[in-house]
């Protein structure tokens, strides 16, 4: 790695470009006779200067590989796929790496076939992981690798090996379109070493891109406005704010909850109490399984405020996205129904959630701008008498918007997705989304932008 990089010497296999403790790393795998440091020195050094990537620790894995030959019989030989993948997985569970509740690895190469089979082998590793992308990996083997008879290694990546067939059988059977985790297989245009046909033609469409360069030139990109390093930085991000509660980091850390979620609550069904049955729901609908999520709610579906409440989000987002007046009605109904029963039981927290977003359908539904105004003047009076929250003051600064009194809502979102309030990512979206509804509904495109800005964009 260059020297601006901010490097520590962990031991000869591992280098921390950037290691503060950080809940996501970022994990890169050099190929067949690559090295730790060279192989990725143009890459990282752009990762580790771009904003968009600051909260990701960064390192660099090294392991035995080169184009000499093993001699049989000896005191050592390069290890097999099969050893490097157990050695990644150690690796990343017993070195600095053990301390990241998330991964996103990029693999060149033969390191990408060390990485799948990993995957496969280790579940608990394969549930760390957010994010793999791999550059000319030889995914479905090489022919040409069985003429270095000589290297271990390359017996592995021959086509017909026993490694590969094996790797592409679990492979397809284990994950498939279904992966847990955000998967991208690149192939350089002009890539003669590992073609396409083995690169990307094993994976989904969707899974796939193709960049400008030869095999090692497809990992050198010079700037951030080379292809390779936008697929690179685009995948990592998505759609996600340069910082803050919606930054791609934290985006990564909570995937990775969402999905340890599911595999928990999942076969309790309607044993689960109110406040599993919600976080439930949540990790579906953060997984994109926004149908599943409201079948949850309906069929195991408590009475309480919570459980009212997120119900009636999921068929408000529904309603959003589609505009199915049923859903609009049925949302607005629920909310409704939620007001009452937190105001026969006092739960003034309950009491401002519910009637904000009775006031927001009111207007974006209802089209009643006066019925708006009148929840949301209650639920400042529920304010009022609720503790000090990041929830408190989201709501004071929707209700500030249906008001009229727009100026005010930028400082309280401010305070709402502050460093101090706990937000969580998809808390942090849920009050940015209905905060961008609320502008819309008032006309105020300027306050719009102003709200961009405070959320990060």
């Amino acid at each position: 790695m260059s020297a601006a990089s901010a490097k520590t010497s962990l031991n000869p296999s591992i280098d921390a470009i950037r290691a503060t403790g950080a809940p996501a790393a970022l994990l890169f795998i050099h190929g067949f006779s690559g090295n730790l440091g060279l192989t990725w020195r143009h890459l990282a050094d752009l990762v580790s200067a771009d904003p968009a990537l600051m909260e990701y620790d960064i390192f660099s894995i090294g392991y035995p590989t080169s184009l000499m030959p093993n001699v049989p019989g000896l005191w050592s030989a390069e290890p097999s796929l099969a050893t490097l993948a157990d050695y990644l997985r150690t690796t990343a569970a017993y070195s600095a790496l053990g301390n990241a509740r998330c991964l996103a690895i990029a693999a060149h190469s033969m390191g990408g076939l060390i990485v799948q089979r990993a995957c496969l082998d280790d579940a608990e590793f394969s549930r760390r992981i957010s994010h793999i992308i791999l550059f000319g990996t030889p995914s479905n083997g090489l022919k040409k690798a069985r003429f270095l008879f000589f290297k271990r290694q390359t017996k592995d990546m021959a086509k017909d090996s026993p490694f590969i067939a094996d790797l592409r059988t679990r492979w397809d059977a284990t994950y498939g379109r279904q992966a847990p985790f955000k998967f991208l297989a690149v192939a350089g245009d002009m890539d003669e070493f590992v073609p396409r046909a083995s690169s990307i033609d094993v994976f989904p469409q969707e899974q796939r891109a193709v960049i400008p360069g030869n095999h090692l030139e497809m990992i050198r990109p010079n700037s951030r406005e080379d292809l390779s390093y936008m697929v690179f930085q685009r995948f990592l991000t998505g759609a996600a704010a340069p910082a803050g509660p919606l930054g791609a980091a934290r985006l990564a850390v909570e995937s990775r909850e969402f999905h340890r979620a599911v595999a928990l609550f999942r076969a309790h069904g309607d044993a689960l109490d109110e406040g599993a049955l919600v976080q439930y729901a949540l990790a579906l609908e953060g997984l994109g399984q926004a149908e599943e999520a409201v079948a949850a709610l309906e069929r195991f579906g408590r009475k309480g405020t919570d459980a009212l409440g997120t119900l009636a989000g999921r068929i408000k987002r529904r309603w959003l996205a589609e505009r199915c007046e049923p859903d609009g009605r049925r949302a607005l109904d629920l909310y409704g129904a939620g007001l009452t029963q937190a105001l026969a039981a006092g739960d003034w927290p309950q009491c401002h959630y519910h009637a904000i977003n009775a006031a927001f359908l009111s207007w974006a539904f209802a089209g009643n701008p006066a019925k708006a105004r009148e929840y949301a003047a209650q639920a400042l009076e529920y304010c009022a008498k609720s503790p000090e929250g990041k929830w408190r003051s989201a709501t004071e600064a929707e209700a500030s918007i249906l008001l009229g009194r727009g100026g005010d809502a930028p400082a309280l979102y401010a305070a709402a997705i502050g460093e101090r309030s706990g937000v969580k990512p998809h808390e942090a979206y849920a009050m940015y989304a209905q905060a961008l509804e609320c502008a819309a509904l008032a006309g105020d495109e300027a306050l719009a932008e102003q709200l961009r800005r405070t959320f990060g964009f």
